[in-house]
């Protein structure tokens, strides 16, 4: 069942507030507006007219130059939690993260930023629920709109909030996070590639997969590397399975060998967080030994 985004953002609520651009220029204005009110006043009664000019502006560029400042360090640790997340060290990433998300308060157009890859962190981790919640909040932030600072990391986002959905089944939700993402100006096909092979799965149509894979395999493969293409593989081997599951001749096309390929060099438990909402996917990673050791043990 799809829920609205009312209903999502109402478990936000104890997250990090995330402002959005509008409040970083009233606070621009709050500031030089509550100088002026400061300083105008004692540079007046020394009887000096030039401090009363120089004295709110300087004071002004001061606070700029510091905050431009913060924001440079804020950026830094931002991908420095990106690429921790990125090797696997989800403690260390978190660590990172949530200093900018707590100690940066005043960097606003860099917290929805922090934010977005504190929500992967928490889509690795296989809390589904915790990371739709935290890219809900990103998204209605206001900085991944048209014009916005942050507009070209929106299909990102976008992408992730849509896998997510898929990954718990509210695929009706994740359509919508695909279509909203897909008509934005910055939207690259890369993006799109696993989100749309979840829904497609999970909506039961294996063999239509199959066949966009087929059609896009070169483009695939010249944008995807990495995490990225062997979680395409992964689904894959999935469709081929439930494929062969239902058509006794479809191994004349594609044999159990294909999905050995496809398989081959997966890590156990890499992919985990994929499966903990989607049954038939957690039993045929359980039958190829996919999940960690200690997944293996938990599993009734």
């Amino acid at each position: 069942m799809s829920e609205t985004g009312d209903a999502i953002a109402t478990r936000g609520r104890d997250l990090p507030t995330l402002r959005g651009p509008h409040y970083q220029t009233l606070r621009s204005l709050g500031v030089l507006v509550g100088v002026e009110l400061a300083v105008v006043p004692i540079a007046l009664a020394t009887l000096n007219p030039m401090l009363a000019a120089l004295l709110p502006v300087t004071l002004f560029f001061a606070w700029v130059f510091w905050l431009r400042r913060q924001s440079n360090e804020a950026l830094k640790a931002c991908n420095q939690g990106a690429d921790l997340l990125d090797r696997g060290r989800f403690e260390a990433a978190e660590q990172v993260l949530d200093d900018v998300l707590v100690r940066r308060r005043m960097v606003t157009h860099l917290q929805p930023l922090a934010a977005y890859h504190r929500a992967r962190i928490e889509l690795f981790r296989g809390n589904l629920e915790g990371a739709r919640v935290r890219l809900v909040a990103v998204m209605a932030s206001g900085w991944f709109g048209p014009n916005r600072m942050l507009q070209a990391l929106a299909p990102q986002v976008q992408s992730a909030l849509a896998l997510t959905a898929a990954l718990q089944g509210d695929l009706d939700a994740a359509e919508r996070s695909l279509a909203d993402g897909k008509a934005g100006p910055n939207s690259l096909e890369r993006w799109w590639y696993l989100a749309d092979a979840v829904v497609t799965l999970r909506r039961g149509r294996p063999a239509e997969l199959i066949r966009q894979l087929d059609e896009q395999r070169d483009d695939i493969e010249a944008t995807l590397s990495g995490r990225g293409l062997r979680q395409l593989q992964l689904l894959e081997a999935f469709a081929l399975t439930q494929l062969a599951e239902r058509e006794d001749n479809y191994r004349g096309v594609h044999s159990g060998a294909d999905i050995d390929a496809l398989l081959h060099g997966q890590r156990p438990g890499t992919f985990d967080f994929m499966a903990g909402s989607w049954p038939q996917l957690r039993d045929f990673m359980h039958s190829r030994r996919l999940f960690a050791p200690a997944s293996l043990r938990s599993r009734p």
